[in-house]
């Protein structure tokens, strides 16, 4: 009987991965956003260069793709994009010291990028805010590009916070009042930055894995030994708000310990009944 760790210990090639990502659906001049973790794919030949290769070949001179490059460590220095790591794994810290990938200039919540309209996606991350309509991460999506889960659960699909903002979910409503942090620019420069409105809890994002999946909007398959799941980033979006205006509630985890969707459920809640009353008052 084959189990897990023998399946581990099998090598995969750059040329099996190259076979491998084209059965999952993708294709030349494709763009696709990579959410990984290279420890479950198992053993690669070459390393996490060979899975890079891999998709840089298979997306050809035409195609994008990017990884997040966020970066969660408590005590940062001045952001330089050029040097400051990533804290998201194996596979985007070494895309990230490459020179055919660009870095986007917002501090702790950075994306790299390759392809021909590279720069315009990355452009003035920091100006326009961190997973909202017309970011990095949004503008890929609306090339028509995919978002890829490599050996990663739902929960990492960062794409579904753009659709929180689309679909007005309280949290993330931006507020003049703030908090406010000083922020360090890639020119030097430090100012202020408003963090409200940011991105919260991911714990629930299963519910939108579950109205994509009645939609047949998600291709399943592997990397490796990876469990891999492909779609759309504009079908994540859109299938977000859907999900947010049937139950605006859907994206707020059940566990009491967490103040943010116990706080923000309770919000949506009281819109809710009243936008309902106000219904049936006017109708």
């Amino acid at each position: 009987m084959r189990t897990e760790a023998h399946h581990r210990e099998k090598e995969t090639t750059k040329e099996q991965l190259i076979g491998q990502f084209r059965t999952i659906g993708l294709k030349s001049g494709d763009a696709v956003l990579v959410h990984s973790s290279y420890s479950s794919i198992g053993k690669v030949v070459g390393g996490p260069d060979a899975l890079i290769d891999a998709l840089l070949e298979v997306v050809g001179p035409e195609g994008h793709v990017m990884f997040p490059a966020f970066d969660f460590r408590k005590d940062q220095p001045p952001f330089d994009p050029a040097v400051s790591p990533t804290t998201m794994g194996a596979i985007p810290e070494t895309a990230r010291k490459r020179a055919t990938f660009l870095r986007s200039d917002l501090p702790a919540n950075s994306v790299i990028v390759s392809g021909p309209h590279a720069a315009w996606i990355a452009e003035n991350h920091a100006s326009r805010g961190h997973l909202r309509p017309g970011d990095p991460i949004d503008r890929l999506a609306m090339l028509g590009g995919y978002v890829m889960l490599l050996g990663v659960s739902f929960r990492s699909n960062t794409t579904v916070h753009i659709g929180e903002c689309i679909g007005d979910l309280p949290h993330r409503r931006i507020s003049k009042d703030g908090p406010y942090v000083m922020m360090h620019h890639v020119d030097g420069d430090r100012g202020p930055y408003n963090l409200s409105g940011g991105p919260e809890c991911s714990e629930a994002f299963g519910a939108v894995e579950g109205i994509m999946r009645e939609r047949n909007h998600i291709v399943d398959g592997y990397i490796g030994v990876a469990p891999t799941k492909l779609m759309r980033g504009k079908d994540i979006i859109s299938d977000t708000v859907d999900l947010i205006h049937r139950a605006p509630w859907a994206l707020y985890c059940n566990n009491p310990e967490c103040a943010h969707c116990v706080r923000n459920r309770r919000i949506v809640l009281e819109e809710y009944l009243e936008r309902k009353r106000h219904e049936s008052t006017f109708p």
